[in-house]
């Protein structure tokens, strides 16, 4: 898990620094949909958020970290006068920044004992593993690269890490539970969520009539929905008018449309740091 979090750490911050490097310095200023069509940042605003979060990260104690982060991730109440103070520096300057705090977030990870990565800590959605919130963190920047590569025609698509995929491809599914199956007005059907990348696989039911979830249920699904990670993350996180027709849905459309309508729904993006993004960046 250690080896995997930190290659995810050092990949997704070495993508995002060659992302950002192809820009213009007008480019900068560009506008990017960050949780649909309705909010905008430029690109300097994204990647300020991004260099704030690393602050808090770096500073204080760890509940208090995450905690103000996951204030900072709503699109209309981000801090603004550190932001703008932030935003506001040269493109050289923020670019610096980017790969000097990505370097000592990573250190940080590396140096924390394993057994503490296992400790609940305070977040966004309650108290939970450290482990999980490095997670989050991941998946939050893969969110703002693709926010980023979606606001100028000459950006390359965004791909998802390897490393990157089995992270994100957990961190949403462990949280699907809580925010999921309690907004969906279902006494019956199961529905089989299959997830799949080029190296890894998960596969986990949803019995609305047991309100059971996860991988241990085994019942004949009555619809199946395959789907890759990438489709996964940017649909729980608002994100799902950029997911190509690459969604394969059989057994009963009904079934498999309520269960989708529910993971793209505010109430599925408000509890974690990952699925905040639906509603900030």
């Amino acid at each position: 898990m250690k080896s995997t979090l930190l290659t995810a750490v050092y990949d997704q911050r070495e993508a995002l620094l060659r992302r950002v490097a192809l820009l213009d310095d007008t480019d900068w200023d560009l506008p990017c949909a960050v949780a649909g069509p309705a909010a905008t940042r430029p690109v300097r605003e994204i990647v300020a958020h991004l260099l704030l979060a690393d602050a808090l990260i770096l500073s204080g104690a760890v509940g208090a970290r995450w905690q103000r982060t996951g204030r900072l991730q709503m699109p209309g109440s981000w801090d603004p006068a550190p932001l703008r103070a932030m935003a506001q520096l040269p493109v050289s300057a923020l670019v610096t920044l980017l790969a000097q705090r990505g370097e000592k977030v990573a250190r940080l990870i590396a140096r924390a004992p394993l057994a503490s990565w296992r400790l609940p800590v305070a977040g966004p959605a309650g108290r939970r593993p450290a482990a999980q919130l490095w997670a989050d963190r991941v998946v939050h920047e893969w969110l703002h690269e693709h926010d980023i590569a979606g606001c100028s025609a000459d950006q390359a698509p965004v791909a998802m890490r390897p490393a990157t995929v089995s992270l994100a491809t957990d961190a949403v599914l462990r949280t699907v539970a809580d925010a999921v199956l309690p907004t969906v007005s279902l006494d019956h059907g199961v529905v089989r969520l299959v997830v799949r990348g080029d190296a890894s696989s998960r596969t986990w039911g949803v019995d609305f009539a047991r309100r059971r979830y996860g991988p241990r249920v085994t019942a004949a699904p009555d619809a199946q929905l395959r789907l890759t990670p990438q489709d996964l993350v940017l649909i729980v996180n608002g994100r799902g008018d950029r997911v190509p027709n690459s969604i394969d849905v059989t057994g009963d459309p009904d079934l498999a449309g309520r269960l989708l309508e529910a993971l793209a729904a505010p109430a599925a993006t408000a509890s974690s740091l990952c699925r905040d993004v639906h509603a900030v960046g």
